[in-house]
């Protein structure tokens, strides 16, 4: 086990009487080292709120869907990505969603 994820199971443990936050926003706010993509993938997977991740996998298969042509490291279009990604989210099954762009990206829309 990490370091990080030691210091976040006693963090949960502690502070948080051993439940984890159901909200990624909750997550990322209550947890350290809990990040955007984490506590989305968490949230969305295990918790059923309807808030896309965007890891490479989805940044690839949301880039050639909206057919962007930007540098996808560029700040600006990661936020955009993050928000098409949302956009196009299954709102009645988001963790399922989730997983099945993360997927697609990774069998078939595979890096350049």
């Amino acid at each position: 086990m990490k370091h990080a994820d030691h210091v976040t199971g006693v963090q949960v443990c502690n502070t948080l009487g051993g439940q984890l936050p159901t909200s990624a926003v909750g997550m990322q706010s209550q947890l350290s080292g809990v990040g955007r993509y984490t506590a989305a993938a968490v949230a969305s997977i295990a918790c059923g709120e309807t808030v896309a991740v965007v890891d490479g996998n989805v940044t690839r298969v949301v880039a050639r869907l909206r057919a962007i042509g930007a540098d996808v490291a560029d700040k600006r279009t990661v936020e955009m990505l993050w928000e098409l990604a949302q956009d196009i989210l299954d709102r009645q099954r988001p963790g399922d969603a989730n997983q099945a762009l993360m997927e697609l990206g990774a069998t078939v829309c595979t890096p350049k």
